[in-house]
């Protein structure tokens, strides 16, 4: 099972990922988790500890591309990515412990192709800033990712005491919904911003 369980790591745990956005009927819409439930613990953030005291330098250039157990969804993403528990709904689940950076894919079926994307993207937006003291979001991007409409928003704000900067993106496309969230703490988001949002430009979904 992953990740695996090693008291004596020393590496920082993620931050908290999203908490959960409610759909208009009531029912939990992309189960993005409980703030503290899904806060992964030292002992199991990302690789035993005795493989990161001595750590290969990682090729920055060197990329993989992960696939969804289920194969609705893919991201390429740095090649020393390793696969995390952060959050049980997300059919993806990667990231950097070192650096800090972390990125998940949540799918559901879109079961209204009238809605658009814009409506959905601004739900879950509304509902990560309710859980976030402090919350403000920039102005949501439109763009197209994998030939898909989609909506992209930063997020910022502080929860668990913890500073941090979400990439919130939603795709639409013709039999499901998309959620990709990447997320850093606040004081490394101006490194870490525009490569996030490059990997975010990867993903696919296989059978749209």
């Amino acid at each position: 099972m992953w990740p695996p369980s090693d008291p004596q790591s020393d590496v920082p745990e993620p931050p908290p990922a999203p908490p959960p956005v409610e759909s208009r009927r009531g029912r939990a819409f992309w189960l993005a988790g409980g703030l503290a439930a899904l806060i992964v613990t030292l002992a199991g953030a990302a690789v035993a500890a005795s493989a990161l005291r001595a750590p290969a330098a990682p090729d920055a250039a060197a990329r993989r591309t992960v696939t969804s157990p289920d194969g609705t969804a893919r991201v390429t993403v740095p090649a020393h990515w390793a696969p995390m528990r952060l959050n049980d709904a997300a059919g993806i689940q990667v990231g950097d412990a070192e650096a800090q950076v972390y990125l998940t894919v949540i799918t559901e079926p879109r079961r209204d192709p009238a809605e658009p994307v814009e409506a959905v993207a601004a739900r879950a937006v509304a509902a990560v800033r309710a859980r976030a003291a402090g919350s403000r979001a920039l102005q949501p991007e439109s763009l197209t990712i994998g030939g898909h409409p989609a909506v992209r928003q930063e997020i910022r704000g502080t929860v668990n005491g913890l500073a941090l900067t979400y990439w919130h993106t939603t795709v639409a496309t013709r039999s499901r919904w998309h959620q990709i969230i990447t997320w850093t703490l606040a004081d490394r988001a101006p490194r870490h911003a525009d490569p996030l949002r490059q990997i975010t430009t990867t993903f696919r979904d296989p059978a749209p």
